[in-house]
């Protein structure tokens, strides 16, 4: 249970449609739900069984165990999400994470001759790489829909969650604002997520990437938020070789994207 602030009762109210007196009525306990990557994706709404009935009834999404859950960024500050969406600077994308990789290869080719500050400069390196490419799928979506809002629209009209009654029936503006400010939260490590939004603004599908999402998902997060532990605790070490897939299949991500869209065609 978390505590709540009431600058969202608005909100919350209107998303549930009721009243912001009748939510206070109702009292619910509101929770955070969060991924293994410890990132907030949604908050859950739950009721108690003896709630006023006659407000019961109105509450939109309800499922039979009395909650609601709703996507984090339905309660966030959308303004300032838009804000900074817009205040984004434009990059090549491409140009910048080409450069970053050979940065990155330079410094994989030192060695420091202490073998446990060499452990150490791995994970750094391995953490850059995974960066670099978090950054290059970021700044391409964020340039291309903000360059052209044909994308956005597009959005809205392949991606599944723009389908869904409670989105489907708000008018384009707040969908518009909707989809900026969920591009600007997106989680860019999780390609599964990254590959829809792409695939639903530009009408491109990415290659097979299950070897890579081995790298974004448990190995990033073993040495991102736990400094190279497992979260039972095991010690696991970067390896060069290791180092050179990461590289290697990150590459040719990037390389495929930036074809397939013809960044280095675009003016920035």
């Amino acid at each position: 249970m978390i505590c709540w602030k009431k600058k969202y009762n608005s909100r919350l109210a209107s998303i549930l449609g009721i009243t912001t007196d009748e939510l206070d009525t109702l009292k619910p306990v509101i929770e955070e739900y969060t991924g293994y990557d410890d990132t907030l994706y949604s908050y859950i709404i739950s009721f108690k069984k003896d709630s006023p009935q006659d407000i019961f009834k109105k509450i939109n999404g309800i499922n039979d165990r009395n909650q609601v859950w709703i996507d984090s960024w339905e309660l966030d500050n959308q303004d300032y999400d838009d804000y900074t969406y817009i205040s984004a600077p434009y990059r090549n994308s491409h140009e910048e994470y080409q450069q970053s990789i050979i940065n990155i290869d330079r410094l994989n080719k030192i060695r420091l001759g202490v073998e446990e500050l060499d452990k150490i400069f791995r994970k750094q390196i391995y953490s850059s790489i995974v960066s670099s490419l978090e950054l290059f799928l970021y700044e391409t979506i964020i340039n291309l829909t903000k360059s052209n809002s044909e994308y956005v629209d597009n959005i809205i009209i392949n991606h599944p969650r723009y389908k869904e009654p409670d989105i489907a029936e708000k008018n384009n503006s707040e969908k518009h604002k909707m989809v900026k400010s969920a591009l600007m939260k997106l989680n860019y490590h999780n390609l599964e997520k990254v590959s829809v939004y792409y695939n639903s603004a530009f009408n491109i599908s990415f290659p097979a990437f299950e070897d890579l999402k081995k790298h974004l998902t448990g190995m990033r997060n073993n040495i991102v938020h736990r400094n190279g532990k497992t979260l039972d605790g095991e010690i696991v070490e970067i390896t060069e070789s290791e180092i050179n897939e990461l590289l290697d299949l990150s590459n040719k991500l990037v390389d495929y994207i930036a074809e397939k869209l013809d960044l280095n065609g675009l003016p920035f």
